[in-house]
């Protein structure tokens, strides 16, 4: 049997020390988390607008066009609650105004439970927060071994990282020169972000999405710090296809919240006619044109508020 036990240890002790190499040659290739952690951990305190939210501000807005030390927090799929857990994560000395996009779907989604999940091993991993989830808490056990083995090849031989974002955090592959299927996508968009807001879940996600608004306000609020929620602008066709029940539970709320707190403000630009067709990248994310566009416009809603 102790010869049994020596056999295995020593066929296994090999694997196990390159699986823990693999993990931490995977953990050191640059991406748009570790590079953000690491922007808000040096700079946090010179930040005077932080935008966050999910992929229609990390695609919409490029603060390279903004008069303010502004950076762009936001990741595809990355709810309220996301938000909140990374902004107790800094000190923020010269904070102004923080954005939130309250959108479609913002108050029904939760990334850990989502079709996107598996990002959530990258807040684990880059940003330090906890996960229940035992796959999060390392990159070999996300996503296929071959995946993985290219993703080191295409790094430390060709010398390419996953970094998709500007040096101000803005994701920038949505370009105005890629054509989409805008009325195609719209379909799948929009089934996509419709949800039964009486199922449990919707029940719950809603809850705690609000709950850490309300905490963003607070926080807010004794700061003397401006929050500007916005509704980020989509396609007609995107707008056309959202349930009525949904938007109405979500304005209403917000409704509420900017009624009792004067440091909190909304602009709805879901529907702007400024955007048209030639500004979008797909049905509900605006591209690069669109996002210096937006950008500017955000920038003067700013200045509006702050007077």
């Amino acid at each position: 049997m102790k010869k049994l036990v020596i056999k295995i240890l020593l066929f296994t002790f090999p694997i196990i020390i390159c699986l823990g190499l693999i993990e931490f040659f995977l953990r050191n290739i640059p991406n748009d988390y570790s590079y953000k952690a690491d922007y808000l951990k040096n700079k946090a305190s010179k930040i005077e607008v932080l935008y966050l939210g999910s992929s229609h501000i990390y695609f919409g807005v490029n603060p390279e066009y903004s008069q303010y030390k502004a950076f762009n927090a936001a990741m595809t799929s990355q709810d309220i609650t996301l938000d909140w857990k990374l902004f107790n994560k800094y000190k923020w000395d010269n904070l102004k105004t923080i954005v939130i996009p309250i959108d479609y779907i913002s108050l029904y989604s939760k990334l850990e439970n989502g079709i996107e999940a598996w990002r959530m091993k990258n807040y684990v991993l880059y940003y330090d927060l906890k996960s229940r989830n035992i796959t999060n808490n390392a990159e070999i056990l996300n996503g296929r071994f071959s995946d993985n083995i290219n993703r080191l090849n295409k790094y430390y031989i060709y010398k390419k990282y996953d970094i998709d974002c500007n040096e101000l955090g803005f994701g920038t592959t949505y370009k105005h020169a890629i054509k989409k299927d805008i009325k195609n996508d719209a379909i799948k968009a929009s089934e996509r972000h419709s949800v039964d807001i009486k199922s449990k879940h919707s029940i719950q996600y809603y809850k705690e999405n609000t709950e850490a608004i309300k905490n963003f306000i607070s926080y807010a609020k004794e700061k003397k710090i401006n929050i500007l929620f916005v509704s980020t602008p989509v396609t007609k066709y995107y707008l056309n296809l959202t349930k009525n029940e949904q938007l109405y539970s979500t304005f209403s709320f917000l409704k509420k919240q900017i009624e009792n707190n004067t440091n909190c403000h909304y602009f709805n630009l879901m529907n702007d006619p400024e955007f048209s067709e030639g500004y979008f990248y797909d049905a509900d994310h605006l591209n690069d044109l669109g996002a210096k566009k937006f950008t500017i416009k955000i920038d003067n809603l700013i200045q509006k508020i702050s007077n």
